[in-house]
């Protein structure tokens, strides 16, 4: 599935309190962070996915990891094959071409959950700040 770069507005005071904790465990509390605001992100994407028998909806997951300058969470369909045509849409088919549309249901979970997104992460933040 290609890839959605996410800016997610709103988080240069969340980035403010993350400056505010301890070198050491700064890069823990990214990881959380990131991962409570990723969440966030795949509940909705589990919602949004089209059912018919239920794979697709319980094949999303979470994976993220430390960067050099934080963490990143990359939320995708793992393991099912038609995934990304169910996402962008195009030409199903091998004995006939079937045109389907794209349901969008990862790029509409990004829009509406990017402030919730931002706040999940903000709580676990202000949670090590002991605000």
């Amino acid at each position: 599935m290609s890839n959605y770069v996410v800016e997610l507005e709103g988080t240069e005071q969340l980035l403010s309190n993350l400056k505010r904790i301890d070198s050491g465990l700064r890069g823990q509390v990214a990881l959380q962070a990131v991962t409570a605001g990723a969440i966030q992100i795949e509940n909705k994407a589990r919602i949004n996915a089209p059912v018919l028998t239920g794979a697709l909806r319980n094949s999303v997951s979470t994976i993220s990891k430390p960067t050099g300058h934080g963490a990143e969470a990359e939320i995708g369909f793992r393991g099912l094959a038609y995934a990304r045509i169910q996402e962008y849409g195009g030409r199903a088919g091998r004995r006939h071409s079937v045109v389907i549309e794209g349901k969008h249901y990862l790029e509409n979970a990004i829009k509406s959950e990017s402030g919730n997104a931002v706040n999940a992460m903000s709580d676990v933040v202000s949670a090590y700040l002991g605000k």
